[in-house]
């Protein structure tokens, strides 16, 4: 029912038609589906997703509450892939411990998804399904005293939702006191009660001819008014700053070493992620004094890593 939904807003009759069952039943359904998925909204006799994490609607926006600080960004750790960096992962996130890091924003792709992302991509996964996955992912996923990791949903996470209206990213957060789920592909973190906009955004698509093309495009297309201060790039495994429309872009990289599909799109995933010690000024109009960037890179990637954590 919620694939059908995905799809467009539908009526009691029309899904006792698809799903041949009968009103009543359909009407079961609702019920039991509005305990895993509270986005689905029904007036009436229509049905329909009415949360902003179930849709590709406006990013939601979390307020992050300190005028100054330190915070990890990372993205693309692909738990479940036989070439997933975990200890790579574990020691990113003891530096962040080491360094007074708050929180660690996760711009998506933390799991490998459905097998179906791309063709043959089931052969490079250890974990297969959406249970193995989660499961896996709220057992070995970081934990720091301290530190809180806030996650938006990336495309392959995203492949459950499309194949089975499950959001694992959700499912992830709700079994971990230590993670919270901002919605799928981008979020709105703002800090300092709001003065300071940070986006976090999972892009989509291959990569391009210069390393730093894709983050152009993204931050050149950002409506004036819906300009943030921070903006933070997951999908391309990528490393790289820009300083472009006032915007400071991020590319992000990955925990992910070079898969034999990447290998045939002659592309060498970046391993490691950025800690970021900014400083908001009240009195100054655009708000972001002092941005202090640290790249954490892990050079040479640790094979057959996903041994080290059995399941």
């Amino acid at each position: 029912m919620v694939t059908l939904l995905h799809k467009s807003e539908m009526t009691i009759p029309q899904l006792a038609k698809s799903l041949k069952i009968t009103h009543a039943q359909v009407g079961k359904l609702l019920i039991e589906l509005g305990l895993e998925h509270p986005g689905i909204a029904r007036i009436g006799d229509s049905v329909f997703i009415d949360d902003a994490r179930f849709k590709d609607l406006e990013p939601l926006v979390f307020n992050l509450t300190k005028e100054s600080g330190k915070i990890g960004v990372i993205s693309c750790t692909h738990f479940g892939s036989k070439y997933q960096q975990l200890s790579y992962l574990f020691e990113f996130y003891e530096e962040c411990y080491k360094e007074g890091v708050s929180h660690v924003l996760n711009c998506g792709d933390v799991t490998e998804g459905n097998g179906y992302v791309y063709r043959g991509q089931r052969f490079e996964m250890f974990l297969q399904g959406f249970s193995e996955q989660r499961d896996y992912a709220v057992e070995n996923y970081p934990k720091q005293d301290g530190i809180e990791t806030w996650m938006v949903a990336g495309n392959h996470d995203d492949s459950f939702a499309a194949s089975a209206g499950i959001e694992i990213v959700r499912e992830i957060a709700d079994k971990r006191e230590d993670i919270e789920y901002l919605g799928r592909y981008s979020a709105i973190v703002q800090l300092q009660d709001g003065n300071t906009s940070t986006l976090i955004h999972h892009g989509e698509g291959g990569g391009a001819y210069a390393i730093s093309y894709k983050m152009q495009k993204y931050i050149e297309n950002i409506a004036p008014d819906e300009k943030p201060q921070l903006f933070f790039l997951g999908h391309f495994h990528r490393i790289h700053q820009l300083f472009l429309r006032n915007i400071h872009g991020f590319g992000i990289g990955c925990f992910q070493s070079q898969t034999p599909y990447l290998k045939r799109k002659k592309l060498d995933p970046a391993i490691g992620g950025y800690i970021i010690e900014y400083d908001v000024n009240e009195k100054d109009g655009w708000t972001l004094k002092k941005v202090k960037v640290s790249i954490v890179p892990f050079y040479k990637p640790i094979k057959n890593d996903y041994k080290n954590y059995p399941h």
